[in-house]
């Protein structure tokens, strides 16, 4: 969990070693204290015990310092005094070396997750990231679209606003422009006649 929120696994503990480093150390020490090589290791000493002690047997018979069923009397005990049993130990050795085999699997699982798992985050922190700022490129496209829509509908209101401003100006001049009739001489203006033209009295 901590490594999925970003722990830092180059951080060092009093002794300065790294999560990785203890790592290692763990898959060391569990390596050379296996259980299925302690056991063996009895079992070698007790046989090796035992060879020697018939090799010991053997030869106080030759010399004659015991009877041939002395010999077989101590060889007999010496049998039933065996600590182990070559069939069972073997097969307790077997699932020793099984269960230390899984072990030893698990625990170089985690020491490669440890190592390799940090790059896959930053590789998918940067994909997320890369995923996030693509996106807001494409959102700031869009408002920017938008916004130069808008000021091309502002624009083309103003235009118009004032297209017809001056039209209202230009009406108004016309309306006020004064005119003399031709006919009686008066001044007359389209405001105060709308038909354009003077009204004779």
């Amino acid at each position: 969990h901590l490594i999925e929120t970003g722990a830092n696994l180059k951080l060092t503990d009093r002794n300065g070693k790294t999560p990785i480093d203890i790592a290692d150390e763990s898959i060391k020490h569990a390596f050379d204290n296996r259980e299925s090589l302690k056991l063996q290791s009895q079992v070698d000493q007790e046989r090796i015990r035992v060879r020697r002690e018939v090799i010991k047997l053997t030869g106080q018979r030759t010399t004659g310092d015991i009877t041939a069923w002395e010999l077989d009397d101590a060889l007999e005990r010496l049998e039933k005094d065996r600590v182990w049993d070559s069939a069972s130990v073997a097969a307790r050795v077997k699932d020793l070396e099984e269960s230390e085999i899984d072990h030893s699997q698990k625990l170089e699982e985690v020491a490669e997750f440890l190592r390799v798992r940090p790059g896959e985050i930053r590789a998918e922190a940067y994909q997320f990231s890369l995923s996030l700022l693509r996106k807001r490129e494409k959102e700031l496209k869009k408002e920017a679209l938008v916004k130069n829509r808008l000021q091309e509908l502002k624009a083309d209101e103003d235009r118009k606003a004032e297209q017809q401003r001056r039209e209202e100006k230009r009406e108004l001049k016309e309306l006020r422009r004064e005119r003399k009739c031709g006919k009686c001489g008066q001044m007359f203006t389209n405001e105060r006649n709308r038909a354009g033209q003077c009204v004779h009295k």
